[in-house]
């Protein structure tokens, strides 16, 4: 976060050896940082991203409400999980 290489958290987003390095660095990082490093978590195409998105909203203290927002849409298209084939993509 210090380094403000908010790429290489994006890139590791999908791995769950990272999910606490990502919420840590939205809960340690200022406004506009955590907009940053959201930004390209919301916009992956890999679904696999859009909730270790949804789980750094509880860290943020203080966030752009159009970050927010974007957060909050990709999630809401995989929560709750309409068919069993959603649930085991989900799990």
């Amino acid at each position: 976060m210090e380094a403000g290489d908010f790429g290489l958290l994006a890139e590791h987003a999908a791995d769950d050896q990272w999910s606490d390095v990502i919420r840590m660095s939205v809960a340690q990082g200022r406004p506009r940082e955590r907009a940053e490093l959201l930004d390209p978590l919301t916009a992956a195409p890999d679904k696999r991203v859009h909730l270790p998105a949804m789980a750094c909203l509880e860290d943020a203290t203080e966030l752009d409400p159009a970050a927010r927002r974007r957060v909050e849409e990709v999630t809401a298209i995989l929560l709750p999980p309409r068919t069993d084939t959603e649930g085991k993509e989900l799990a």
